[in-house]
């Protein structure tokens, strides 16, 4: 089995690195320990213990006045929030980290996705949720522009994917079909098959709403055939066929005329 950030031999390493940092009085590399492990336990979904180690984090950061720990902590801490329901505090810490963000320098963050684009991102979703949609679109294309700037890959995934459910929740479809193709184009590129798979399926629920039915239920059910081994969280493509079919069927009145017949001819009526 491939050895990844939360195995278990890996979260026993990040502990005793962390005591040993903690006996020997503020080690540059507590802040990276207590963000390793912050980083297992909201994989985990185990959030309490997650936004512990955030808080330690922060006072870390604060203690220090080190911005780019500021970034992080705060980055840790709206994530956190977000997935509580805590809406408005999630948006009050992806605020501060992207204050604390150096978009005229060129620092490197060091982690997989950089938290400036990701983090001015997951600020759009939150004020698009809050009921601001003008601001909520004015960070969408700040986190576009600068997730292209940059040219992370990983980053520029990510940002696609939530601008495409921002468009899909103001009702833009056709804006949410173009950054679903972007992001094929983008995982089809550098081999993230998992996101490849997810892009697809919202190119094809978007196609679905732009009255191309057919090939996005095409599309859909590619995804879902292709899947060598599916997991639970690979059944939410269920639904998207479900709903797919369902929005077919409605807008289509001689589809709703086939179904009334059926329906009759099944109870005996002619």
């Amino acid at each position: 089995m491939t050895k990844g950030p939360i195995a278990p031999e890996v979260e026993k390493a990040c502990y005793r690195a962390r005591d040993l940092s903690q006996r020997i009085g503020d080690s540059p590399h507590l802040f990276a320990i207590l963000g390793g492990l912050n980083s297992i336990y909201y994989s985990r979904g185990e959030l309490a213990t997650a936004l512990e180690l955030a808080n330690q984090m922060l006072s870390l950061a604060e203690r220090k006045d080190d911005p780019v720990r500021l970034v992080w902590a705060h980055h840790a801490l709206g994530l956190i929030f977000d997935d509580l329901g805590e809406f408005s505090s999630s948006r009050h810490h992806f605020e501060k980290s992207i204050a604390h963000y150096d978009f005229q320098g060129h620092h490197n963050y060091g982690w997989v996705q950089d938290p400036g684009a990701c983090g001015l991102s997951m600020l759009a979703a939150l004020l698009q949720m809050l009921g601001y949609p003008q601001q909520a679109l004015e960070k969408h294309r700040e986190s576009m522009d600068w997730a292209r700037r940059i040219g992370n890959p990983n980053t520029l995934q990510f940002v696609l994917t939530a601008a495409t459910r921002l468009y899909f929740e103001r009702g833009e479809f056709k804006s949410a079909l173009g950054v679903a193709e972007e992001r094929i184009a983008i995982c089809t590129k550098h081999g993230f098959e998992p996101e490849l798979r997810a892009a697809m399926v919202l190119r094809g629920l978007a196609l679905t709403h732009l009255s191309r039915n057919d090939e996005g239920i095409e599309q859909i059910l590619q995804t879902w055939e292709g899947l060598e081994a599916k997991t639970t969280d690979d059944f939410d493509i269920l639904y998207l066929i479900a709903e797919a079919y369902w929005r077919y069927w409605a807008s289509n009145p001689r589809a709703q005329s086939v179904r009334t017949s059926e329906s009759a001819f099944e109870q005996g009526r002619p």
